[in-house]
């Protein structure tokens, strides 16, 4: 068994599930799995991949119940490179973000991270979001999309960041029944922990209606900031 591989028992440690859960989900195929020798395999990559699938589909109950669990394995109450308010200073918002187009936004937004200091290779990065898109759209039904790469990039970041963009108008995305997106975040992670911690956490902000409000009407990006920092700072 490589370090990246878990057995039923680790995996259900991993997760902070009982081994009886996992072993239902096994049963309707709804985990990644594969068997060796007659016993079950997890692949830690897999199953981080899966639990991202999760985080987009949970409600704010769930989410908070993931984020805890992620939490107990970081062994930390909160990661603060998971704290989007910290992730994501006045100076990291853009709006109105310019791009049309869905390969504009991705430039752009990769074009700013560099300019920030935050990616050393705009195209790299925008290569690796690109070939994320065309396996699953990250768009949402809300008109949001969460832009960011199959896996963390450590090789082309620095610290764990946050971009927020946009756009004065809707633009095809790839969103659910043909949905327009016109609010866009970089994630930019440089493990699969801290890049979960965020996704979940970033889950739960969007899911208070006051955010996605506050980010399409008001005016600035201290404005913006400001009412991300009050809503997260009222999470539990």
């Amino acid at each position: 068994m490589t370090e990246q591989d878990m057995d039923l028992a680790e995996l259900a440690k991993y997760l902070h599930l009982d081994m009886n859960k996992i072993e239902k989900l096994l049963k309707k195929e709804k985990i990644p799995a594969r068997r060796v020798g007659g016993e079950w395999r997890f692949n830690l990559q897999e199953i981080n991949r899966w639990m991202e699938e999760q985080i987009g589909l949970a409600d704010s109950e769930e989410l908070e119940k993931m984020e805890a669990s992620l939490q107990r394995h970081a062994g930390s109450s909160l990661n603060p490179d998971a704290v989007i308010t910290t992730m994501l200073p006045e100076t990291h918002i853009i709006k109105p973000l310019p791009a049309k187009t869905k390969g504009s936004v991705i430039r752009d937004m990769c074009q700013a991270a560099m300019q920030l200091g935050l990616v050393w290779d705009a195209g790299k990065m925008a290569e690796l979001i690109g070939q994320r898109e065309e396996m699953h759209s990250t768009a949402l039904d809300n008109g949001m999309a969460l832009l960011h790469p199959r896996r963390p990039q450590p090789g082309l970041i620095g610290d764990p960041f946050l971009i927020l963009g946009v756009t004065s108008q809707g633009v095809p995305f790839g969103g659910p029944k043909g949905l327009l997106t016109d609010v866009f975040v970089l994630i930019g992670s440089r493990e699969d922990s801290g890049h979960l911690q965020t996704l979940a956490r970033l889950s739960r902000i969007i899911q208070v209606p006051d955010a996605l409000e506050a980010i399409r009407d008001l005016p600035t990006a201290a404005e913006i900031w400001s009412a991300l920092a009050r809503i997260e700072a009222d999470l539990k």
